[in-house]
């Protein structure tokens, strides 16, 4: 694919072309993959024989595409076909395969195998962080497997207990997660349960494995957690410290349905230092009003201002959540027409559709578990805050406190705002003659 052009269009200028092929002796439906680049030549492509809870042994692999040639290679060069013109690679979990491609199996464990991540180290050579899974899916232990140069160097980390999530009857090849640091993959960082004062809880542990593969060091990273801390993953910088993220909180499946409407309750951990910005939801505030019902426009006048905010609680009627919502600095902010309704920004000549569906997926909470490739639609997220900020280049929308739209426009000044075209119910309005933050629009919604 071509990369987002100024408006985030993405276009295919070559394929789409398989690559890979799983024989049906392995139980290969589906194929896991992880990808790493050298940002030169090279596409590198670790992959398994299927999703682990299809058979009891599920091999690794790794090969690479040469971007020059699109020739599939193993990680010795040896060619096993040209990407679009050949048949795709046929993988196997037999011995002949093992046999007739040695340096294309990176683990050929008798064990429910999954990579966690794909990494190159400072000489090009990958590196993956992966768990074995016993074959009735209670023990799951982490690894760290490298490339020498000559052979595959597979260390084995710790136990990781079972599955981490709170649903005793599925998905029991779901760890507590590895992620390896991308600027010195010779650190790994896993979600290992641990006792402390909350009972047994998922916990993260560093660990170092130095340049012969010999586990030198386990340090604990949180204690005493409320929740789980699962999942992690490093966000690579060439500039600052390596930044380690994770998920936090209840999971007791990937998706919300009849069965566990709970889904996942995760918030977002960091050991970056956010900056914390000072909330005043009373500084240059022009306007504050509830503005109820609205069946037809009003307006309020302000004085004028080249930088501002606008928030609204907005109830819509049942079924009337549709069509213009207000006008300002010469814009029009409204939702489409349909079974998605989205939000859409028109100025002068121009319309800006937003990507996401303004609304919620609770509609998956009545219906069965599964991905049946039907859509539910939406349900109307009652009631909403709208924010939209202005900061004298970039105008920004905001529901409930999220980040929806940026486009970028020059030369808006507020005095006038118009609300209404729909039916329904205006809780609050604010104006502001200054370019709230987010997490000041956020804190709105909170409250």
């Amino acid at each position: 694919m071509t990369i987002p052009d100024e408006r985030d269009h993405v276009a295919f200028d070559w394929g789409p072309h398989q690559i890979i092929r799983s024989l049906k002796g392995a139980g290969g439906v589906r194929p896991y993959a992880k990808y790493a680049s050298n940002g030169k030549d090279r596409i590198y492509l670790a992959y398994t024989s299927t999703h682990p809870d299809n058979q009891p042994e599920n091999w690794i692999y790794l090969n690479y595409i040469d971007i020059h040639t699109k020739a599939l290679k193993d990680i010795g060069g040896n060619l096993f076909s040209v990407v679009g013109e050949s048949q795709p690679h046929e993988v196997d979990i037999t011995p002949a395969y093992k046999e007739n491609h040695p340096l294309a199996v990176v683990d050929a464990s008798p064990l429910r195998n999954w990579i966690w991540e794909l990494t190159l180290d400072e000489n090009e050579n990958p590196v993956m962080a992966t768990v074995g899974i016993s074959h009735d899916k209670s023990s799951h232990d982490y690894y760290r497997i490298g490339w020498t140069g000559n052979r595959w160097q597979k260390t084995f980390l710790t136990n990781a207990g079972g599955h981490f999530h709170q649903s005793p009857d599925i998905e029991k090849c779901y760890s507590g997660g590895l992620a390896l640091d991308k600027r010195n993959p010779q650190i790994v960082y896993g979600s290992v349960p641990a006792e402390g004062k909350e009972g047994t809880v998922y916990e993260l542990i560093k660990f170092m494995v130095n340049g012969h593969g010999k586990l030198i060091s386990k340090e604990q990273l949180t204690f005493d957690s409320p929740k789980n801390n699962v999942r992690p993953f490093v966000i690579a910088s060439k500039t600052t410290n390596s930044t380690l993220v994770w998920m936090q909180g209840d999971y007791y499946d990937w998706i919300v349905s009849a069965q566990r409407p709970q889904g996942y309750s995760t918030s977002i951990k960091t050991n970056m230092l956010v900056p914390q910005e000072n909330i005043n939801l009373k500084k240059g505030l022009s306007l504050e009003k509830r503005v109820g019902r609205v069946a037809g426009k009003k307006s309020f006048s302000i004085p004028q201002s080249e930088r501002f905010t606008i928030t609204l609680i907005l109830l819509p009627d049942s079924g009337a959540w549709q069509g213009e919502i207000l006008q300002f600095a010469g814009l029009t902010y409204g939702v489409t027409q349909g079974d998605m309704p989205r939000p859409i920004l028109a100025y002068k000549e121009k319309q800006y559709v937003s990507s996401n569906v303004l609304g919620n997926s609770n509609a998956w909470k009545k219906h069965q578990r599964g991905t049946n490739g039907r859509w539910y639609p939406p349900e109307t997220t009652v009631p909403f805050l709208l924010g939209i900020s202005y900061d004298g280049c970039l105008l920004r929308t905001f529901i409930n406190g999220l980040l929806d739209q940026s486009v970028p426009v020059e030369g808006l000044s507020l005095s006038e705002v118009i609300v209404g075209g729909f039916n329904g119910t205006i809780e609050k309005l604010r104006i502001y003659h200054r370019t709230l933050s987010q997490d000041e629009i956020k804190t709105m919604w909170n409250r």
